[in-house]
């Protein structure tokens, strides 16, 4: 969201002194997982939610808690754990398994369908735009058959990027394409990190926050 706030809007890259991207998703056209059987189909999905009037896609609640209790407490906590590495990557070393019920009870958190949706067009024609509604939708929202196309390479602020080399969300060819905006002022790869280390990974405040801090203590 970052990326096409701050090359969006003036207003706010101008209240910004560095931007710090943690497993930053911008580019993904090469990502893995559950996420891109998502992206694969995409039309049937599309087709499915609309018949049926779904708008949101795996809101957080008493499924998630029974999800908790029943699996994530016990020795077949292992399924837990699979489902999470399915979708973000695999990453045991950095992973607090006792802390796993508490994860799954509040993760996912939801989102809207329209939001995935977006997710599988970026994914199926590998570029960033804005949601596709279709030909005559969009001449209507957009004034032209297209969505407009977001422009990264516009953002005017030092951007610092942190990569999870096990993170299934931000594949190596779609960081590299990152790595190349003009305002990259500082990058750290880190070898075992897959995307939900970055928030709750046993070495994060070690190796991320703690780097973070002193980066924006400089700026």
């Amino acid at each position: 969201m970052g990326f096409l706030g701050f090359s969006s809007s003036k207003e706010l890259a101008d209240k910004i002194k560095i931007f710090a991207a943690m497993a930053p998703v911008l580019y993904v056209g090469h990502i893995k997982g559950l996420v891109k059987f998502i992206a694969e189909n995409y039309y049937d999905l599309h087709l499915v939610t609309e018949l049926f009037g779904i708008h949101e896609f795996l809101p957080s609640g008493r499924l998630n808690r029974a999800a908790a209790e029943l699996f994530c407490e016990k020795a077949d906590a292992f399924i837990c754990e699979d489902v999470i590495f399915a979708v973000c990557g695999p990453d045991e070393s950095g992973f607090n398994k006792s802390r796993l019920a508490v994860y799954v009870a509040h993760t996912p958190a939801g989102t809207s369908l329209q939001n995935m949706l977006h997710w599988g067009q970026a994914a199926l024609r590998d570029n960033v735009t804005r949601f596709d509604f279709g030909k005559k939708e969009n001449l209507r929202k957009y004034n032209q058959p297209f969505p407009p196309a977001y422009e990264p390479f516009n953002v005017q602020i030092p951007i610092a990027l942190y990569h999870g080399k096990k993170d299934w969300l931000v594949q190596p060819k779609d960081y590299v394409r990152l790595t190349k905006l003009p305002k990259v002022v500082y990058q750290k790869e880190l070898d075992t990190f897959e995307h939900l280390d970055f928030l709750w990974g046993v070495n994060a405040a070690k190796q991320v926050y703690a780097d973070i801090i002193e980066l924006f203590e400089r700026y």
